[in-house]
């Protein structure tokens, strides 16, 4: 959700994979969106949390998407992790 959210121009890519044991699957979403500023990694996935308030102004949204994707992946005894170039490729 967020990929297409924040993404206007550019691409979306979505990979799943094997890791080398074959017992996890890896998920992977890039994309060319705004990005997210290295130091508001941790808080993404808090409850009610978005990267900054201009940002909820212009797009909306809760800020539960991420806690909640988290919670699942936690469920399943999975993880779940950010990397972005801030103004540049993302996943």
């Amino acid at each position: 959700g967020n990929a297409a959210k924040f993404t206007h121009k550019g691409f979306i890519k979505m990979t799943a994979s094997a890791d080398e044991s074959c017992t996890n699957i890896i998920i992977k979403v890039m994309d060319t969106g705004i990005g997210i500023p290295s130091d508001k990694f941790d808080g993404i996935f808090k409850s009610f949390t978005q990267v900054d308030l201009a940002t909820t102004r212009k797009y909306g949204g809760t800020g539960l998407g991420l806690t909640l994707a988290e919670a699942l992946l936690r469920l399943h005894h999975g993880t779940i992790s950010v990397a972005s170039d801030y103004g540049g490729a993302n996943s």
